[in-house]
């Protein structure tokens, strides 16, 4: 019998089949094709559900309607390879680009680090009524997503496949300290 399970796989969640990830179109087929009755129809929603509830994605029902579009949304999140696509792309339209190296991305890294402590710590001076200058929540995510953007840049440059490499560290840290959750390695994305 077919086992459907939930679990995150490269830099996103999964239902599995049989401990195998299932790619979106091989869930979308069987969400739109299945027989909704059969047992391992049933077992797909259910993991589905499952997995909702560890994602955060909430469809409120197992309406297929309403599965097929939450799998869809998912899908058109942000992954580490439509990012490094997207970011290799908009750092050769940069004026001056060709003139950055290993120093330049890791002192870029540093300076947006920088700047999201400081975006921490006014939004914890306004939480906690301290005069001076102060930032909102809002604030810290620009700066937080600079610190991502320009540590995929650093990756991209020494030729690390970022997912890979959150995974295994992921991992390391899990056994590590004996915990449960994995992400599991990350297969190779293509590179830009």
């Amino acid at each position: 019998m077919t086992e459907f399970t939930q679990g995150v796989c490269h830099d996103g969640a999964a239902i599995l089949k049989d401990g195998e990830p299932m790619t979106i179109e091989e869930i979308l087929k069987a969400l739109r094709v299945g027989d909704r009755e059969a047992t391992g129809f049933q077992a797909m929603c259910e993991a589905w559900e499952r997995l909702e509830q560890i994602v955060g994605f909430d469809t409120g029902s197992r309406r297929v309607a309403t599965t097929l579009n939450a799998v869809e949304q998912i899908t058109k999140g942000l992954s580490f390879h439509r990012m490094r696509l997207a970011n290799v792309t908009r750092q050769q339209e940069w004026p001056g680009y060709d003139q950055t190296d290993t120093t330049f991305k890791a002192l870029e890294v540093c300076g947006e680090a920088g700047e999201l402590a400081e975006a921490v710590k006014k939004m914890v001076r306004a939480e906690r009524g301290i005069a001076g200058s102060t930032a909102k929540l809002e604030a810290v995510a620009d700066e937080l997503g600079d610190v991502i953007i320009s540590a995929d840049l650093l990756a991209a440059h020494l030729g690390i496949d970022l997912a890979s490499a959150v995974a295994k560290k992921f991992d390391k840290t899990s056994v590590k300290y004996g915990l449960e959750t994995r992400l599991g390695a990350a297969e190779e994305e293509p590179e830009a």
